[in-house]
């Protein structure tokens, strides 16, 4: 009897362990609520990039899934065994347009648009805790720019308790958070 009740606890916290290491690596995966990586990068008007600056945000990332119709960098993320984490475009031209007389119909024929490289550019990116390091491509998929966030760590700032903040979060539920998570009306 005593023999199986110490078999029985061994087997229970082995398959808890399981489950710890496989909720904790899954959640690598998933980018951390509330926080953003800031990148500030500096732009030459033939389109070379460098670092400006790097950091850890208590922000929210935007999409960058919009199309861009005038030229992009695509931005990816990646964490251990080079898996990417996060795949998106952001812009890397300013566009100006011609100006039109009020009332005219349509575009003129002689309209044409100006694209001039963006000087500095403040990205707000997703942050994840098993991230490795950035790269950015053109359009072409040509590396420009590779960043090492190994070492960036969350703000101080941070919030270390999302419960009570009115959104539901990832990793909160009806049950953990009922506050944040409950059916609305």
């Amino acid at each position: 009897m005593f023999k199986s009740k110490i078999i029985l606890t061994v087997l229970l916290g082995g398959i808890l362990i399981f489950i710890t290491t496989i909720y904790l690596n899954k959640n690598k995966l998933k980018p951390v609520s509330h926080a953003a990586v800031k990148v500030v990068l500096d732009q030459t008007p033939d389109y070379s990039l460098s670092l400006k600056s790097l950091s850890g945000e208590s922000s929210y990332a935007p999409d960058y899934k919009l199309p861009i119709p005038y030229g992009y960098y695509n931005v990816k993320i990646f964490g251990d065994n080079g898996l990417a984490l996060f795949s998106g475009k952001v812009e890397k031209n300013r566009v100006s347009f011609p100006p039109y007389e009020v009332g005219e119909k349509g575009e003129p024929e002689n309209a044409v648009s100006q694209l001039e490289a963006l000087g500095e550019m403040t990205l707000l990116l997703p942050y994840f805790s098993g991230a490795k390091k950035i790269i950015f491509y053109d359009e072409n998929n040509l590396e420009k720019l590779q960043v090492n966030i190994e070492n960036i760590s969350l703000p101080k700032d941070y919030p270390k308790k999302l419960c009570g903040n009115g959104i539901c979060d990832l990793g909160e539920n009806i049950l953990f958070c009922y506050q944040d998570c409950r059916p609305r009306k």
